[in-house]
């Protein structure tokens, strides 16, 4: 009879341990969830974010390539001033 109330008393903990850790996984999967949530809106943004400077980036390099141009040829033109002055 004794080895019956051993083996309940072995069952009933074992049973608390399972669900014990049953509800830790479960709580520790949910958080796992929520940091990836996170940081898949963290990407999000960022993608939209380098969208963004990658339109800047297009319009810087248009303007610069346009400044380039304007620049030699002033400097075309103020090295042709410089050569007639002489």
């Amino acid at each position: 009879m004794e080895t019956f109330i051993q083996a309940d008393i072995f069952f009933f903990i074992t049973s608390i341990a399972t669900v014990l850790l049953t509800l830790i996984l479960v709580w520790v999967l949910i958080r796992i969830m929520l940091i990836l949530r996170d940081i898949k809106r963290i990407a999000k943004t960022l993608r939209r974010g380098a969208e963004g400077f990658e339109s800047v980036a297009k319009k810087a390099s248009i303007v610069s390539a346009v400044s380039t141009i304007f620049g030699a040829l002033a400097k075309k033109m103020h090295g042709d001033d410089n050569t007639s002055d002489e």
